[in-house]
């Protein structure tokens, strides 16, 4: 089954309200949530880190473009996507994994083009030559494929280390990205740092210094080294954050933030592709499947 684009209107998100993709993505992230305590990389894990490494050596082999007349988006990004959508050997083989040899659907040749469609389309658009969070939820769908593949074990999602991938869109906390300020405040209500709140995000130092153990200071961190002015003038959703008394508050609400702003909202979730491995339209209910996979994860930190 190819994707396709299902969502042309705003009337379309309430059929993805009540679909089991929208269910399946949202509590994929909530889970990952809730497993956000840093842990050590697992094998598979780290073939996704591999994956994530060609496409770096891919972006570092192609030369810059001569820009004259638009301020963004080198042209050179269009050739860096065409490689990427020729290479059929950057995401790990489902073949090489012993666990899944006498367990492959039939169809696998047809999951695995799905799988690579939001893979490739997590890294920007080559007609636009523009990145959002539209584009980082493609990547999120293509950790949700892989392990509705039965890629990952409940185990390596306790283990899930994300980089943040440097940007987001006009509907989310700074210019480029959303889920690394959910899972690093995440993060931080796991396992709690030396007593460091919610406002000692503004401190410049000690993003700096946190950059490389937690996800939320690495993105503001970023953002410290790419923009110039008062943190509250450039970006003043985060600074208001900043104010909040706990990092629980901090993450619920942006959990429901996410979920307005990304996932219901129309200019976002529009690009947003559906097969059969996230479906558009309501199935069945797939809640008790959430249910137990949270069961069985509770059991798995005890």
């Amino acid at each position: 089954m190819t994707v396709a684009k299902k969502i042309n209107t705003s009337e379309d998100i309430e059929i993805f309200k009540k679909s089991n993709g929208f269910n399946d993505l949202f509590s994929f992230i909530t889970f990952i949530n809730q497993a956000s305590a840093p842990q050590p990389v697992s094998n598979e894990v780290q073939l996704i880190l591999n994956s994530l490494n060609k496409v770096k050596d891919i972006v570092s082999s192609q030369e810059l473009l001569e820009q004259s007349e638009q301020r963004f988006g080198n042209r050179a990004f269009r050739e860096v996507v065409e490689i990427l959508e020729r290479e059929t050997n950057l995401l790990p083989n489902f073949r090489d994994k012993e666990e899944l040899k006498d367990d492959l659907p039939s169809n696998l040749t047809s999951l695995e083009e799905e799988v690579h469609f939001y893979f490739i389309n997590s890294f920007g658009n080559k007609i636009r030559l523009d990145y959002g969070s539209g584009h980082e939820l493609n990547f999120i769908s293509c950790l949700f494929c892989l392990f509705k593949l039965n890629f990952f074990s409940l185990e390596d999602l306790n283990n899930l280390k994300l980089e943040p991938a440097g940007s987001h869109g006009v509907w989310g906390l700074d210019d480029f990205q959303f889920l690394p300020y959910i899972w690093g405040s995440g993060q931080m209500v796991l396992k709690p740092k030396n007593n460091i709140k919610p406002s000692d995000t503004t401190n410049k130092a000690l993003a700096s210094e946190l950059k490389d153990e937690n996800l939320y200071f690495s993105a503001i961190n970023y953002i410290n080294e790419t923009k110039n002015g008062p943190f509250f003038e450039h970006s003043p959703i985060l600074y208001d954050i900043s104010g909040v008394l706990s990092w629980s508050k901090v993450n619920t609400g942006l959990l429901k933030m996410y979920q307005n702003e990304v996932l219901l909202k129309f200019p976002v979730i529009q690009h947003l592709h559906f097969g059969s491995l996230i479906v558009f339209d309501t199935v069945s209910n797939d809640n008790k499947f959430w249910e137990n996979l949270r069961s069985k994860f509770e059991t798995l930190k005890l």
